[in-house]
């Protein structure tokens, strides 16, 4: 573990660590100056997943070398870039710009559920800027709302990329934790192959992007309430309790996209789609109708209205005919069963028995005790 206030006052290449903005479990975050006319930067030095050897601390610093290389290379709106790498006294470390906005995470606690208009722009780029990443043959693995900031205009920045095999050394140091019964970070928003060790993918990444879209939503994560181990469990066996229920203005087809997203086996989040097509097919189906070319959108609700018009005419016809032929049915089977009860005296017709006025299929005829159907309680036009 990383004892970060004696790393204060620090000078790593051409920065000087002058405050702890951030700590977790993947490193702690300093905000630091590079000189007093530059901006302020934020440095990330990273903490490896266990206490190592010597000979392992090398191999550390080797694999993050290799790998800051292809993160470093990340170039998108949306995501926060590297400035600079290196290593100081066997701590690695990176230069990212300082982002003085708020985090998501922050934003999630004062407002709760944040508007779907909101949501649907938040998820549009969090999506495109993953999509962007896995095309590149790089994996988040530890995506969160504290990880993303807010910047003026609305636009999101993702950051702490993660070194997926440092990654992959801390899930393994997560299921040792667990069976010791201690806390494990970011339990809320790993992916059930995450918590079990098993092989990662860019579905993994989109189970995570599920928890979130699933929070901004609802105001709160799928599975929080227990202990480690319990949440756990529940990541790994329970479904999710419906969104829909705690937001009733949620799309049906948003839920569903969310809670597939959200699926225990990867093969079925998604399988072969790209993240920004597979968590919401259309972002904008969140968010209020736009006032935008209303002479289209005019145009567009009346072809669904004609649409639904004849979807009833359609149905209601084909019922009236079923209606049509039940009730002549059980009027004929009426007409046998008094025929066969009562056999008509001479010159007289089982009818004019049955019917002495002009046959009527109202109700007070075709009564439930002949086997007739409730619809019969409907007149034949």
């Amino acid at each position: 573990m990383i004892n970060a206030q004696t790393l204060i006052g620090t000078v790593l290449g051409t920065v000087s660590l002058q405050k702890v903005i951030g700590q977790g479990e993947s490193g702690v975050v300093f905000l630091a100056q590079q000189s007093p006319t530059a901006p302020q930067v934020a440095v990330r030095i990273l903490s490896p997943a266990a206490i190592q050897t010597p000979g392992q601390g090398a191999a550390f610093l080797e694999r993050f070398h290799k790998e800051i290389n292809v993160v470093s290379s990340l170039q998108h709106p949306n995501i926060l870039p590297v400035l600079a790498y290196s290593k100081h006294d066997g701590m690695a470390y990176m230069v990212m710009p300082y982002v003085s906005g708020e985090t998501l995470q922050s934003m999630i606690e004062r407002q709760g559920q944040l508007p779907l208009s909101l949501v649907a722009n938040y998820l549009d780029q969090l999506a495109n800027a993953l999509d962007y990443a896995h095309k590149q043959g790089i994996l988040h693995l530890n995506l969160k709302p504290g990880n993303v900031f807010l910047t003026n205009g609305e636009r999101l920045l993702l950051s702490d990329f993660g070194l997926t095999k440092m990654d992959i050394e801390r899930q393994a140091s997560h299921m040792r934790l667990l069976r010791a019964g201690r806390p494990v970070g970011s339990l809320d928003y790993m992916a059930p192959e995450q918590i079990m060790g098993d092989v990662v993918d860019a579905r993994t990444d989109l189970y995570s992007l599920g928890v979130m879209l699933y929070q901004v939503v609802t105001g709160k994560t799928p599975f929080q309430i227990g202990t480690p181990q319990q949440i756990a469990s529940q990541v790994l066996q329970a479904p999710p309790p419906s969104p829909h229920l705690l937001r009733n203005d949620l799309p049906r087809a948003a839920e569903q996209v969310i809670l597939q997203a959200l699926a225990k086996r990867p093969l079925d989040r998604h399988a072969n789609r790209s993240l920004n097509t597979a968590v919401l097919e259309d972002p904008s189906s969140l968010a209020i109708p736009s006032q935008k070319q209303p002479r289209h959108r005019h145009k567009d609700e009346r072809h669904k209205l004609l649409d639904g018009y004849l979807h009833v005419i359609v149905v209601a016809s084909v019922l009236r005919i079923q209606q049509s032929r039940q009730r002549r049915t059980c009027r004929d089977e009426c007409l046998r069963q008094n025929a066969r009860a009562n056999p008509p005296r001479s010159g007289e017709r089982a009818a004019d028995r049955l019917f002495p006025e002009p046959v009527s299929l109202a109700p007070r005829v075709l009564s439930d005790k002949h086997g007739c159907s409730p619809y019969h309680r409907f007149r034949l036009r």
